[in-house]
This record gives C-alpha cells, sequence and structure tokens, in this order.
C-alpha cells in the first residue's frame, strides 16, 4: 500500500509541470506544441546560458523545486527556451530580421532561437561529435557549426525508407523510422565522417 502510494505522488509530482497553466506563459500554445522542443531538450540546453537559466527561475520560480528533478528537466528547457526566445531574444532583433524570420526565412549566421522561431523545431537531427545538423521534412538540411548555421542544403531524399524498412514492414517499425540512416543522409548531404583516431 504504501509503495503504491509514492508511486501515486511521484507520478502528481511529474506531472506538475507539464499542466497547461504551466506551459502557457512560457508561449506554447498546447501541450502537443510542447513536446518536439522537450524531445530536443538535451540540444537545447546547450543553447541556454547560466544567466538565462537564472533569468528564467526568477520569472517563474515556481520551478525552482523542480529543478533538481531529472524527468522535470527535458520540460524546463523546453519552457526556457521558448521563454528566452519571445521575451529576451525576440526583442533585440532588428525591424528586418523579425520580419524575415516572421516570413519562415532563415540564412547562415541565424542561431536556433532563430531558427526554432521561424521553422520550428527540426523533424529530425544528426548531433553527436562529428555534425550538428537540424532536417526539416520540407527537404531541408540545416548544417550548423557550434550553434551558428553554417550552410542549408536540400535533402530530397533523406526521409525515404531506409533499405531495411518498407511499406510491408511491421506497423510499429514503420512509425518508429524519421527516413534514411543517420550514414544515408550524410552520404545525400555529400559529407563523410572523419576517421577513427588511433
Amino acid at each position: 500500500m504504501r509503495t503504491w502510494i509514492l508511486a501515486l505522488m511521484a507520478s502528481l509530482a511529474a506531472g506538475c509541470v507539464n499542466q497547461p497553466e504551466n506551459y502557457k506563459p512560457a508561449g506554447f500554445h498546447n501541450y502537443s506544441h510542447v513536446l518536439p522542443y522537450k524531445n530536443l531538450a538535451s540540444y537545447l540546453n546547450t543553447q541556454l546560458t547560466k544567466t538565462e537559466w537564472e533569468r528564467f527561475y526568477k520569472h517563474f520560480p515556481e520551478y525552482i523545486e523542480h529543478k533538481e528533478v531529472r524527468e522535470h528537466l527535458p520540460w524546463l528547457t523546453a519552457y526556457n527556451f521558448r521563454w528566452t526566445t519571445l521575451n529576451h531574444k525576440k526583442p533585440t532583433w532588428p525591424g528586418e530580421k523579425t520580419r524575415r524570420l516572421n516570413g519562415k526565412k532563415i540564412k547562415p549566421g541565424d542561431t536556433p532561437f532563430e531558427i526554432f522561431y521561424a521553422l520550428g523545431p527540426p523533424d529530425r537531427m544528426i548531433w553527436d561529435n562529428d555534425f550538428e545538423i537540424l532536417l526539416y521534412k520540407s527537404d531541408l538540411a540545416l548544417i550548423m557549426e557550434t550553434g551558428i548555421l553554417k550552410e542549408i542544403k536540400p535533402c530530397i531524399d533523406c526521409w525515404e525508407f531506409p533499405d531495411d524498412v518498407g511499406e510491408d514492414s511491421a506497423p510499429e517499425l514503420i512509425a518508429a523510422t524519421s527516413g534514411m540512416h543517420d550514414w544515408d543522409i550524410l552520404k545525400i548531404l555529400g559529407f563523410k565522417r572523419p576517421p577513427p583516431i588511433r
């Protein structure tokens, strides 16, 4: 009985961060609007500075008690990234840039804050020690370098099923597939992984 009560309390605690009254002040329209940001929380966290986190907790003191809870961090990161974009990045953009981003136009030199504002979160990422690539189903591949857009490339075939997944594959396998394997996408984009260090 005690175990069940503790589990229920943990479940309720985990849910309090993602309630509607919490995500709306951060700038999200609804629950489904948050999820793509939450799923990219590890990447978004690399874009947020210590000052931005301090400012976020100062504005939302109700979140301070949640910041040490591991399952809450992706939600808090999503909230902070969106809130910082709308309330502290956007007001500093020149009018010309704001109009460009409102028109969903990006260019080299843009940051993830600007890219996510213009296009929304990417549908997929290749992000590791070798590459930082944001992929959109509009056939765009955004080649990043330490958080700055370096190049925009078309990626027409990136969302094709890989050779080992077809239309007759198990539904759960198809659902879990978001286009080609990373190595095939890198090949389409003309990239090669550097040889391993021996």
